[in-house]
């Protein structure tokens, strides 16, 4: 595959072993001079999310098998099984990493981007009213509706329907009576 349909498996909305290319970096064989230019962000949990778009982005080729060479396990106790903590909540921002970092260079998956950004934030958003003792502050909940709100026009602008809009308006201003996804 060239960049560009990698990123369209990547982005696409299909679930583990039905995408080709998927958010994780274990699954996959790489050229080292990749990581000359690209590290893994430190302090960030689920850096893979960081990692992935730029591999893709600085490939020529990215070639899938549809094969299982790789046995993974799964720690019962490790990050993954943890679920949403206060330490995962530093990497809120990898879908707008990805946004950002897509725009310029293939500005036709900006609507997809865009909506994986403000669904990350809902679904985060709707985490830690589950469980408050995640952002005691509210630091998160008012990062997570002021990023909302100050980016409408902005996602306007990359075809985010007036729906959705108004559901983000009314998910910010009133988030306890809003319905959530």
């Amino acid at each position: 595959m060239d960049p560009r349909t990698a990123l369209s498996e990547f982005l696409s909305p299909k679930k583990g072993y039905e995408k080709k290319v998927s958010t994780t970096v274990w699954n996959g064989l790489y050229r080292h001079e990749l990581f000359d230019s690209i590290r893994f962000p430190e302090g960030l949990l689920y850096e893979d999310g960081y990692v992935m778009p730029q591999l893709i982005l600085a490939s020529q080729k990215i070639a899938h098998i549809n094969e299982v060479i790789y046995y993974y396990y799964q720690n019962s106790n490790g990050i993954v099984a943890a679920g949403l903590n206060a330490h995962a909540l530093k990497s809120l921002d990898d879908r707008f990493f990805i946004h950002d970092l897509m725009k310029e260079r293939y500005p036709e998956f900006r609507k997809t981007t865009c909506q994986a950004w403000i669904d990350k934030y809902i679904f985060v958003y709707c985490q830690i009213c589950k469980n408050k003792k995640l952002d005691p502050g509210h630091m998160y909940r008012r990062k997570i509706r002021f990023g909302l709100l100050r980016n409408l026009r902005y996602f306007s602008q990359c075809g985010i329907r007036l729906k959705t809009l108004i559901d983000i308006v009314l998910f910010c201003l009133f988030p306890f009576i809003s319905k959530t996804r």
